[in-house]
Parts: C-alpha cells; structure tokens; sequence
C-alpha cells in the first residue's frame, strides 16, 4: 500500500490535473479529463502476489526471499537448512536453535537465519585471508 501511495504522489507532481485514489489496497483509481471535457476512468489492479511480494522483501534478504519459494518445491532443502543453521548456532553458542525449533519455525525464519549465518561464515573466512 505505501508504495502503491508513493506512486501517487509522485504521479500527482507530475500530473495535476489527474485525480488519484484507491479503491482498496489492491486497486488504483486515475480520474482525468477528456479533450472533450469528459471524465475518464481507469483502474489498475495490483495482484495480491506482488503486494505479498513486497511485505516480504522489507524482512528478507533476497536470496532468503527465493529459498522461501524453493522450500515449497523442494521440502528436502528446508531440512539441509535447518541442519547447517543448527551445526553453526551449535558452534557459536546459540541454543535455542536446536532442530526441534527450526522444524517449527516459518520457511521466512528458516530462511533468513541461514543467510544470516551463512554471510557471517563468508565475512569470517575474507577476515581470516586478510589477516593471514
């Protein structure tokens, strides 16, 4: 909705003239006038996959964002997640993630927190090159 806001706002600015407003969190309305002095109409629909889209994007990193979908296609990769998040969470001290809990856990945490450990193990392995 905020960004389907922003486009207004920025449609405004450089249509003044042209009416906006929402229908629902979904639909944009744009009111105009014809040469003619008639008022047109039109409605731009946003589907529900793009706005879903994008409240997810503002809490996941991207490629977490693309594990998500691969989770419901490929169930056994979730599992090999769940497992390198729990190996890693084990040798840094994190004990509240033990397997029983990431099995619990929505495919978005499962997700992020092995994109979390994952960048962490990278920036480790540069720090450790750089100081050799």
């Amino acid at each position: 909705m905020e960004e389907l806001q922003g486009a207004v706002i920025i449609a405004q600015a450089a249509c003044p003239d042209v009416r906006f407003s929402f229908t629902s969190n979904t639909t944009m309305v744009f009111r105009f006038q014809s040469e003619r002095g008639a008022e047109l109409i039109s409605a731009i629909s946003v589907p529900p996959e793009e706005i879903t889209y994008q409240n997810l994007a503002e809490k996941s990193h991207f490629f977490s964002l693309r594990d998500q979908l691969r989770f419901m296609f490929q169930p056994t990769l979730r599992s090999q997640y769940e497992d390198y998040i729990h190996r890693q969470a084990s040798t840094t001290g994190y004990k509240t993630l033990f397997s029983k809990n990431l099995q619990q856990a929505s495919d978005m945490t499962v997700a992020n927190l092995y994109y979390y450990f994952k960048v962490r193990d990278e920036y480790d392995v540069e720090e450790a090159a750089v100081m050799a």
